[in-house]
C-alpha cells in the first residue's frame, strides 16, 4: 500500500510518502502524522515541529519534537524497538526534576491547576 499525507504546520506543508507490503503497517506508519497538533497541557494547537541531533557513545540520534508556542511544552516523537512511532506526552522541561517544587523557574500553564503539595 502506497501512502501520501500532507499535514499543514503553521505556515508550510509537510508531504510525507509511506510504502509498505502490508497495508496495516502502512496505516500504522501514517497515524504519527494523522494525529492533530493539540498540546496535551494548555490545549492550544499553535504548534511548531522542531529537530535537535544528539550524541551518546551508542552513537548519535536525531530528535523530533513539537512544541507549543504558548505555554512551551514539547512532545518528542518516540519510536517502537519493532518499528513504528509514537507521539510521547507533552511536557515542560525542568532541568532539575529532583529540587523541591517552587526552586526551579516554570512557566505556568495559563488555566491549569497549580501542584499539589500533599502527599
Amino acid at each position: 500500500m502506497k501512502l501520501t499525507i500532507k499535514k499543514q504546520l503553521t505556515n508550510n506543508v509537510l508531504e510525507v510518502e509511506i510504502d509498505e507490503r502490508d497495508d496495516k503497517e502502512a496505516l500504522a506508519k501514517a497515524t504519527v502524522f494523522m494525529q492533530k497538533d493539540v498540546c496535551g497541557l494548555c490545549k492550544s494547537d499553535d504548534i511548531t515541529w522542531e529537530s535537535n541531533k544528539g550524541q551518546n557513545e551508542k552513537g548519535s540520534f536525531t530528535y523530533i519534537k513539537r512544541r507549543c508556542n504558548k505555554c512551551n511544552a514539547t512532545s518528542t516523537l518516540g519510536s517502537y524497538k519493532t518499528g513504528g512511532f509514537f507521539w510521547k506526552a507533552f511536557e515542560i522541561y525542568n532541568p532539575n526534576p529532583m529540587a523541591p517544587i517552587g526552586t526551579v523557574q516554570q512557566k505556568p500553564i495559563p488555566g491549569a491547576e497549580p501542584p499539589m503539595t500533599e502527599y
